[in-house]
């Protein structure tokens, strides 16, 4: 399954969304942050997969 968690543009779960379609906008964000960031993303990943997994253990497909 692609997920689009942890790519860039570095974003946490409270930013608005920085992608639109056929806009190249970009974000600048701090060095020092990224690290934080990119574990936030992380989680909203495994958080999504979880979810995924549930669903399939609910239906027995799994």
């Amino acid at each position: 399954m692609p997920h689009e968690a942890p790519h860039y543009p570095y974003q946490r779960r409270v930013d608005k969304a920085v992608r639109t379609i056929g806009s190249k906008k970009t974000i600048s964000i701090s060095a020092d942050s990224i690290p934080s960031v990119y574990k936030e993303m992380v989680e909203v990943m495994d958080e999504g997969i979880g979810r995924i997994m549930q669903t399939l253990k609910e239906t027995g497909l799994d």
